[in-house]
């Protein structure tokens, strides 16, 4: 499937750079460039685009702006917003991918342009080969596949105890996942007998945004996760971006580890490297592994350990209500998935099962 683009930003320098990046990905059969929201949306009224590549700090209408307004007219369309790598930057961020957009890049504040244009191509062939795959899916074909695997699959599992009362909720997303996240947290009011670990695919900066975003509006209390900090029930700790998050266990208590140390899978935070030291600091413990929207396959190989070490119920989130069925795919595919659910059905199982403790 070849693409339709639309870039729209108000710097001549920044098409010229997205709009290069973008037909070295090979996927584009058409790329217009356009200088700001308004002239994007009187163009959309009588063309078609598969992506929008918007800035989000424009002259004029903003990008927010446009965004609402192509995701209230335009809904099939996905938006990647373009932004500068500022902290000022990140609650807007945030705020877009709660609007509707599919993800964001930044735009390069050093190099020469011929690395960043390469730069910019390696992250969008990431991006359209992703809405490439959502948007030639055939859910009903597909579905109607899934369900036969899984009962194979299922079938075929060794035979696992009974599943109450988790010592510790892992939850794993990437992309489609700030708004899986308020979905799940916005629906769980009461008090939970267990902590949650959250990592979530985000640069540095932008997790501190969303965890104050989710704690503003949800019951639980929710914040980014600091180092050598005691894990609590009834808390949610988002791994900082740009680290690691793992576990210690000292006196009787865990604790949250941060570090730099090398990506995972290209990735950092990596649920991998999260799950894998849990599975050593909660050996024979109760473990809730719930896997959202996301690209790519972080999470699977600490499943795997997770599944060997601890009593592990994984939760993947089904395929119609995910952006990018990527990281749920991977664990179901190799049969590690308990339960496939729809988003909402999601947190009415964190509920049922802190109620059963």
């Amino acid at each position: 499937m070849k693409l339709k683009i639309l870039i729209v930003d108000d710097s001549i320098v920044y098409r010229k750079a997205l709009y290069e990046a973008s037909s070295k990905t090979n996927f584009c059969d058409e790329i217009k460039s356009i200088s700001s929201g308004e002239l994007a949306l009187e163009w959309l009224e009588n063309k078609s685009a598969d992506i929008v590549l918007l800035d989000l700090n424009m002259p004029g209408m903003s990008g927010m702006e446009v965004l609402k307004k192509i995701k209230l007219i335009h809904p099939e369309i996905e938006v990647i917003m373009i932004s500068a790598s500022d902290e000022k930057e990140t609650d807007n961020v945030i705020n877009a991918l709660y609007y509707g957009a599919y993800d964001f890049i930044f735009k390069p504040d050093s190099g020469d342009i011929d690395s960043n244009i390469i730069k910019i191509r390696d992250t969008l062939k990431i991006l359209f080969l992703s809405i490439v795959q959502v948007k030639t899916r055939n859910v009903n074909q597909v579905s109607s596949t899934n369900v036969l695997s899984r009962k194979n699959k299922i079938n075929n599992m060794e035979h696992k105890p009974e599943f109450n009362n988790p010592d510790l909720v892992l939850i794993a997303c990437s992309t489609g996942g700030p708004v899986a996240l308020e979905t799940i947290f916005k629906n769980i009011n009461i008090n939970l007998k267990f902590p949650i670990l959250v990592v979530q695919h985000m640069p540095e900066g932008f997790t501190l945004s969303l965890s104050n975003s989710l704690n503003h509006k949800c019951f639980l209390e929710i914040c980014e996760a600091k180092d050598n900090q005691i894990i609590e029930k009834n808390k949610v700790y988002i791994a900082k971006g740009g680290y690691h998050m793992e576990l210690f266990a000292r006196d009787n208590h865990a604790y949250i580890i941060l570090n730099k140390e090398p990506t995972a899978n290209g990735l950092r935070p990596s649920a991998d490297k999260l799950f894998s030291s849990v599975a050593d600091t909660y050996s024979g413990k109760n473990i809730l592994a719930i896997i959202l929207t996301g690209m790519g396959t972080d999470s699977l190989e600490g499943i795997i350990k997770l599944k060997k070490i601890c009593n592990c119920y994984c939760i993947t989130q089904s395929e119609n209500t995910s952006l990018v069925y990527g990281m749920p795919r991977a664990v179901e595919s190799e049969g590690l998935s308990d339960e496939v659910l729809d988003l909402n059905e999601i947190p009415k199982k964190i509920v049922e099962f802190n109620n059963k403790g």
